[in-house]
């Protein structure tokens, strides 16, 4: 696997068709990148959806149809974005808050492969340094190209 670090001047560059960020409050990369997408990341978090029609209700209920789940987005699960046109991305994944940068980089791994693996960028958060995650990142082992982008403000 080869890994690209990419620093300040060329992080928001073309070169990857799915970009991974943190949390909004874990990371600079993704406060930017957010304002970039017209604060779609900061008004996903309020979004709420329109309570069901009572005609679907009724519909529903008379064929025996299971209940449908109308909320979209929970707390604590991913963020996908369509992000063409406003960045050189075509989507944008925000990460929720976890516990570990091993449950991130898992978390992270996992959702790149469910999307069949295209060409990927990370932004790191905070707590999650470039050594740390080329020793933790679950497809080390296999053949993709990755551009990662550190923290502006890695914890010690």
């Amino acid at each position: 696997m080869v890994i690209q670090t990419l620093y300040k001047s060329g992080a928001l560059g073309t070169g990857a068709q799915l970009w991974i960020c943190s949390e909004i409050t874990q990371s600079y990369w993704t406060q930017t990148i957010d304002w970039y997408l017209n604060f779609q990341i900061s008004r996903s978090k309020t979004y709420t959806p329109p309570p069901q029609a009572p005609e679907l209700q009724k519909l529903l209920e008379e064929y025996e149809t299971p209940e449908v789940n109308s909320q979209l987005t929970h707390l604590g699960s991913p963020t996908l974005l369509a992000s063409q046109g406003n960045l050189p991305s075509e989507q944008l994944i925000e990460m929720p808050l976890v516990n570990s940068s091993e449950e991130w980089l898992h978390l992270a791994y996992r959702i790149w492969k469910n999307l069949n693996a295209p060409p990927l960028r990370l932004f790191l958060p905070n707590f999650l340094p470039v050594t740390e995650f080329e020793l933790q990142w679950p497809g080390r082992t296999e053949d993709h190209d990755l551009t990662v982008v550190p923290a502006l403000y890695e914890e010690s």
